[in-house]
C-alpha cells in the first residue's frame, strides 16, 4: 500500500484513541460504592448551589456597577440618558 495512506491511518486511529480517552473521562461515575453514592450527589447539588450563587452575585455587581455609572453621567455630569422610539 500507499506508506501515505498508511501514514494516514495511524494518524486517524490515534485520534479516534484520544477522542474514546477523553470521552472516558466526561462519562458519568457508575462505579462508586453504594455508601459514597448519596454524599458524591450531596457534593453535586451543593456545587450546582455555590455556581448559581456565584452567578448571581456577579450578576448584581453588574447591576450595581450599571446604576453607578448612570448616577455618575446623569447627576454628576449633567448628561441625559433618554430612550425614544424611533
Amino acid at each position: 500500500m500507499n506508506p501515505d495512506f498508511l501514514r494516514f491511518l495511524e494518524l486517524a486511529a490515534d485520534g479516534v484513541q484520544r477522542i474514546r480517552r477523553t470521552y472516558a473521562f466526561w462519562r458519568p461515575v457508575t462505579d462508586l460504592p453504594s455508601v459514597v453514592q448519596p454524599f458524591f450527589a450531596l457534593a453535586a447539588v451543593l456545587s450546582v448551589a455555590l455556581l448559581a450563587g456565584v452567578s448571581i452575585a456577579a450578576l448584581s455587581t453588574l447591576l450595581i456597577s450599571l446604576l453607578v455609572l448612570q448616577f455618575l453621567l446623569v447627576d454628576v455630569f449633567g448628561l441625559s440618558l433618554e430612550v425614544r422610539p424611533s
